[in-house]
């Protein structure tokens, strides 16, 4: 587990998760077993001050949306919850992202870090914490995905970094209870998973990182239950992701570097094409896949899309039948223009004043989109930051050099933006905007080719779910859960 400069007390944590949720936060003693497995009182966690681990205890609380319903019974927002884990003694819930499956009549939400993959069925009066769900934790996040019966899937890869031990698994359930199977297993390294996804047929794709240079691996498990695999190749230099399209047929994706952005391409039925203009990210180059909508029949939406962020703004765009794409740009969205440098500078002492950073952008990752009945559903998270940043003389390597590193309160907050975006090249409109905590900025990421940001969005049948992360105090995470009904926007 990482390491971090500040150590809570067992006993300090688990106040503060108690007090932020409500929910009870007893710490396991240490025995000879260790910790509660995933099917007992708690998941294995941390480890706790005498040597024994946590029990993992999760709970949630009812959000507040008034500002947006006055009115609670013309309120769009049907589900509003906040999520929170006490998961080890550095509580980092969450930190492999989050991700959700909307039903007709469920709202799912999945949330992963190095100490717990855990998976709630939330509703507007609970956040039901799954609690036999069976993926162990690892350095990798989850995915979920939805078959064409509803059925709801995740995926993981379990490996664990002291032995080895441990696959890549998928994890169905059925009811209260789960049925796991293996996806491949190399017993001498990791496997990380890139995406999961299901056709019209119900067969479940996984892609995952086998280590083929310019290939990925997919394997497809079939209806009936048979497993094949093959390997992929996808366009562009690195940087590659992979979806089922709505009208069946595979798209890999994959971003060249041409010195004037970064070029996202999209290979599908045999021919490579440009998607978006190009790009050009604050910091490491990503976008997210949009994935397949199972509700709209065949063919009946764009066969593929994608959503990216620069300085500029949220570049979402789609495949054409009479060009290469279709594009929308949200300006709103653009990224933070930062005036205070943090970390390692490499300027000798005299160090610079205090810095007050004051400004508002969409920051990495803090985006997610996705295909609806009808048009593309498009949230993102505008961080309003207000912090200082201090400057001190540290040795390095036997160098004085200036470091910048966060002091005092951090007063930031954040506005969750949900917009709609017509497929038939009208003008984007946003239709609901709600103020947040702080959101968590960090990129933690377990692996560069895993979708792992901090908000997540799905829709099924007029409804939509979408997650965000939030960090409102350090060590103290949790998720917001909203349900939505469209119809009332």
């Amino acid at each position: 587990m990482a390491s971090h400069p500040v150590r809570f007390g067992i006993a300090l944590l688990g106040a503060v998760a108690a007090a932020l949720l409500g929910c009870s936060s007893n710490v396991e003693q240490p025995s000879a077993s260790g910790a509660g497995g995933p099917g007992g009182s708690g998941g294995s966690g941390g480890s706790g001050g005498s040597g024994g681990k946590f029990e993992i205890t999760c709970g949630s609380k009812a959000g507040s949306h008034d500002a947006v319903c006055p009115k609670a019974d013309a309120c769009p927002i049907v589900v509003d919850r906040e999520i929170g884990c006490l998961d080890g003694e550095y509580s980092e819930f969450g930190a492999f992202g989050v991700h959700v499956i909307t039903t007709p009549s469920k709202s799912y939400v999945s949330a992963s870090s190095w100490n717990i993959h855990a998976l709630f069925d939330v509703t507007a009066a609970d956040a039901r914490w799954l609690k036999a769900f069976p993926l162990q934790s690892s350095s990798s996040a989850m995915l979920l995905a939805v078959d064409p019966s509803g059925g709801l899937y995740a995926s993981a890869d379990e490996t664990q970094a002291s032995d080895y031990a441990g696959a890549l698994s998928l994890v169905r359930m059925q009811g209260d209870a789960f049925t796991k199977e293996t996806v491949f297993d190399d017993p001498s390294r990791y496997t990380p998973l890139i995406d999961l996804a299901f056709d019209r047929a119900g067969a479940a794709h996984v892609w995952y990182n086998g280590e083929h240079d310019a290939k990925r691996d997919v394997a497809i498990r079939a209806a009936d239950g048979k497993w094949t695999h093959d390997m992929v190749s996808a366009p562009g230099v690195d940087w590659w992701r992979f979806a089922v399209a709505n009208d069946d047929k595979p798209v890999a994706f994959g971003l060249l570097d041409g010195g004037a952005g970064y070029q996202l391409q999209a290979s599908y039925d045999g021919k490579v094409r440009p998607l978006g203009t190009p790009f050009h990210p604050q910091g490491l180059p990503r976008y997210r896949p949009l994935g397949t909508n199972l509700d709209a029949a065949k063919g009946a939406l764009p066969a593929y899309g994608a959503i990216a962020g620069d300085e500029g703004g949220l570049h979402v765009a789609w495949s054409s039948a009479t060009k290469d794409y279709v594009e929308a740009i949200i300006a709103a969205g653009s990224g933070p223009k930062f005036k205070c440098p943090t970390g390692f500078s490499g300027n000798p002492p005299p160090c610079p004043a205090d810095c007050h950073e004051a400004v508002s952008g969409v920051t990495a990752q803090a985006y997610a989109a996705a295909f609806g009945s009808g048009e593309i559903w498009l949230a993102y998270v505008e961080s309003h930051l207000d912090y200082t940043i201090g400057y001190e003389i540290q040795d390095i390597d036997g160098s004085k050099m200036c470091v910048g590193n966060p002091k005092g309160d951090d007063k930031s907050t954040s506005e969750l933006h949900l917009v709609r975006v017509p497929l038939d090249g009208a003008p984007p409109k946003e239709v609901m905007a709600l103020k947040l905590e702080k959101l968590d900025r960090s990129d933690v990421g377990s692996d560069e080719e895993t979708d792992g940001g901090p908000v997540a969005i799905h829709e099924s049948g007029g409804a939509l779910t979408i997650a965000i992360r939030l960090l409102p105090a350090m060590y103290q995470p949790k998720v917001r859960v909203l349900r939505i009904d469209t119809k009332l926007l």
